[in-house]
């Protein structure tokens, strides 16, 4: 993922690029897509049941890019 220029790593650990935080905000709006009409009869006007939803949608995204980076770049130690 540092070498597609997804992820920078300095002394503090890994970070997003400008470009992994839009490939994460790709991932996350493809998922909401698709969960948007598999719950379609879902009303999500609660402010609080949004953020729910939200948090959701980041927790799977910053999944699915670490389940990437620990396939296809191993991390230095």
């Amino acid at each position: 993922m540092i070498g597609r220029g997804y992820l920078t790593e300095d002394s503090a650990g890994l970070r997003l690029t400008e470009a992994g935080q839009a490939e994460v905000d790709r991932i996350q709006a493809s998922w909401r897509r698709w969960l948007g009409i598999e719950l379609d009869d879902w009303d999500c006007s609660d402010p609080a049941d949004r953020a729910l939803f939200d948090r959701a949608l980041q927790n799977i995204a910053a999944k699915l890019l670490d389940e990437e980076t620990g396939e296809r770049d191993p991390i230095r130690a």
